[in-house]
């Protein structure tokens, strides 16, 4: 849920926040994505979670907890598994791609093949960037908690490194940016019904 990335205690979901002392992000990077934040709450306060929205989900959906089998995809990893919103799952599909330029046509070939299998209504859809930024965030949250907990000698400790976090940590900020450039001026659903009602 929201909390479990934006919250202020300390044991979030992610184990770090954007902000925190060790933040590798410029205080400008930081009120970027602190604006972008904003925004998005206000988004999701509208969308809502009713039981159509929001329920169990995966939360770690992404390619490497897939299993192929001659075209028969099983998931794994399960270990995140919890409450959220069901778009989260979607987000959680292209994380870590989130900057790739053909990253809408890769999304509507996922939410073509959601659509093969359960319906989607068209405000959930426009609502999917929102949860990718989220997951963008709570990805860099993670990555800063891993930079600094994982055990020496792992693998783990030996691919997070603070120069990839750094970059990791300046195109989520820059990713935040286009968000609200892209959502400041797009009104939210209840809003765009008010508009309409008046007219």
């Amino acid at each position: 849920n929201w909390d479990a990335t934006f919250g202020d205690r300390w044991n979030n979901y992610y184990g770090s926040h954007y902000w925190d002392v060790n933040s590798t992000l410029s205080r400008h990077d930081i009120e970027s994505i602190d604006r972008c934040r904003d925004l998005m709450k206000r988004r999701l306060k509208v969308f809502g979670t009713s039981p159509e929205r929001y329920g169990l989900i995966h939360s770690d959906l992404r390619p490497a907890n897939l299993l192929d089998d001659d075209g028969d995809l099983a998931v794994l990893d399960f270990d995140d598994c919890g409450m959220g919103w069901y778009m989260t799952d979607i987000a959680g599909i292209v994380g870590f791609m989130e900057h790739r330029p053909d990253l809408p046509s890769v999304l509507s070939a996922i939410v073509n093949g959601y659509r093969s299998i359960y319906p989607l209504e068209e405000k959930e859809e426009r609502e999917i960037p929102t949860f990718i930024m989220i997951r963008r965030i709570g990805l860099f949250e993670s990555l800063l908690y891993h930079m600094t907990n994982a055990d020496p000698g792992s693998n783990e400790s030996a691919s997070i490194t603070p120069e990839l976090v750094a970059f990791f940590g300046k195109g989520t900020a820059i990713l935040a940016r286009k968000y609200v450039r892209r959502y400041r001026a797009d009104p939210l659903p209840s809003e765009r019904s008010t508009h309409s009602t008046r007219n």
